[in-house]
């Protein structure tokens, strides 16, 4: 009887958990494109200065999204969930690199904008995130 009684708790906490914990996740932002590119001046001659603080702005957002400690798996959900392709990197293992690509012709010229957010992690955990941007001008106005 207590055995049979054991197992129905057991069962019931096992299937609560993850209804727990998605719940929970579903208030952390899950990083856009829009979130990174939207503060990113249209200027493309920043100085070294002003790239430098857009980038750590970027890397914020990102940070605030998927901190160090994160599961690995979950943080290429939330990045996924926000917009990004994310693949394992086969040349280094622990490092899966995330793409937001996207092409802006607001200034007239057809841009392709890529943000490139690389994890690297210990375990199955994130210990570290970097951010890149990338433009390809083609054309201009």
């Amino acid at each position: 009887m207590c055995n049979s009684a054991f197992k129905t708790l057991a069962l019931f906490v096992a299937a609560a958990v993850p209804t727990i914990c998605a719940a929970q996740d579903t208030t952390i932002a899950r990083p856009s494109f829009w979130d990174l590119e939207s503060g990113y001046p249209r200027d493309t001659r920043l100085n070294k200065a002003q790239n430098a603080a857009q980038m750590d702005q970027a890397k914020r957002i990102v940070s605030e999204s998927v901190p160090a400690g994160t599961p690995l798996a979950i943080a290429e959900a939330r990045l996924r969930d926000g917009g990004a392709d994310c693949r394992a990197n086969r040349r280094a293992i622990g490092v899966v690199k995330c793409l937001y690509h996207q092409y802006d012709l607001s200034d007239g010229a057809a841009d392709d904008i890529r943000w490139t957010i690389t994890l690297r992690s210990a375990g199955d955990a994130v210990s570290d995130i970097s951010v890149d941007r990338y433009v390809d001008r083609k054309g201009s106005s």
